[in-house]
């Protein structure tokens, strides 16, 4: 049976901060991170793939208590039973050793042509991009970071928890909404620099 490819973003997994800027009504922060593993559990299956565009946990020790901090993050990984799990580094996400080895594979930004028997190019970043590795030729950006507090522009999409009642969505998914919205036009950007001037910068 094919498996199928899901994409999450900014769980934040142990961070006791993100109950109230992000309005989630959780009592704790024991019962988010319970219910988040519950659906992503209930969502993406063992042999599906995941991709996970950063800020897997947040507010945790890393440079003080490391070792504490990898193994908390490590607890909540062991709960979740999608075996092939790849991250998108996020700000909140350390760059250390013992986090990364949680991960399939993990990443700065995860770029491929692979949509449409790869008629389209794929950029995943944590970060919403103003341009990015084909945006002029329609290729389609997933990103995170921003807790659904920005509408999304040309071919992009959030694809964080806060956006989808905190549960993972299937990447085909996301992508055919992007595929919908405008591709962004390079004379948009080039139109100021034939005609002899800079673009303004506030």
């Amino acid at each position: 049976m094919a498996k199928t490819m899901w994409v999450t973003s900014d769980t934040h997994f142990w961070h006791e901060e993100a109950l109230a800027l992000y309005k989630r009504d959780f009592g704790c922060v024991e019962a988010m991170n319970d219910a988040l593993i519950d659906w992503i559990n209930a969502t993406v299956g063992k042999g599906d793939e995941l991709w996970h565009l950063g800020d897997f946990v947040a507010g945790l020790a890393w440079k003080k208590q490391p070792r504490q901090a990898v193994k908390r993050a490590r607890e909540i990984r062991q709960r979740i039973r999608c075996t092939t799990v790849h991250l998108v580094r996020g700000n909140h996400d350390p760059r250390l050793p013992g986090f990364d080895r949680l991960f399939e594979s993990v990443h700065d930004i995860a770029s491929w042509k692979g949509w449409q028997r790869g008629a389209h190019r794929i950029v995943l970043c944590h970060y919403p991009m103003l341009a990015w590795q084909g945006c002029w030729n329609g290729a389609l950006h997933l990103h995170g970071h921003l807790h659904g507090g920005l509408p999304s522009q040309t071919r992009s999409t959030d694809v964080g928890v806060d956006c989808h009642r905190y549960r993972p969505v299937t990447m085909e998914s996301m992508l055919a909404r992007c595929a919908r919205q405008p591709i962004q036009h390079l004379d948009e950007y080039e139109r100021p620099l034939s005609a002899g001037r800079r673009p303004r910068v506030p």
